[in-house]
């Protein structure tokens, strides 16, 4: 798109045609291509429920943890000054069900969160380090065919009046 557009502002379609008109049009057309490549930069990659949160990087420390145990998070690299910081500690439950419906058969994932904590991080440079403790009761990881826990490591930027910015792993 904004290639044609280009081309048709050079006068590409030739002379026959008004100079002028050419020239806004093939810029309009050029104009919209540009915001079209933006549009889809600025979406591609995004999740559907959080924007990336980019920078940051973020790692476990220490061995394998057990129920009861401590894991201590790291998070580091470029941390943006101006924003608020939040590293957490998730488990996700997911449970596939089948539902019959008019003569299909079709699989459905629902998945909730079974423990949620989260701790600021404080606005410094340098490395921060959060420590968790699982409690001694909750669920291990386990990837089955109809139910599967998981737990994992996030970091957040909480914003006003927008989407919290998420870098998982």
């Amino acid at each position: 798109m904004f290639a044609a557009g280009v081309w048709v502002a050079a006068g590409g379609r030739g002379s026959r045609f008004e100079r002028q008109e050419e020239l806004w049009g093939g810029l309009l057309f050029a104009t919209f291509g540009l915001l079209a490549l933006y549009v889809v930069l600025g979406v591609w990659g995004e999740d559907d429920d959080h924007p990336r949160l980019r920078g940051p990087t973020l790692s476990p420390v220490g061995e394998p943890i057990r129920r009861g145990g401590e894991i201590r998070v790291v998070l580091g690299g470029r941390i943006p000054a101006d924003e608020r910081l939040e590293v957490g500690l998730i488990c996700a439950e997911r449970v596939e069900t089948v539902v019959h419906s008019n003569a299909a058969i079709v699989r459905e994932t629902a998945v909730t969160t079974v423990l949620e904590e989260w701790q600021s991080v404080a606005p410094r440079a340098g490395e921060h380090i959060a420590t968790f403790r699982l409690p001694p009761d909750a669920p291990y990881s386990y990837e089955g065919e109809c139910v599967s826990f998981a737990w994992r490591i996030a970091a957040r930027a909480v914003r006003q009046g927008r989407p919290d910015a998420w870098l998982e792993e």
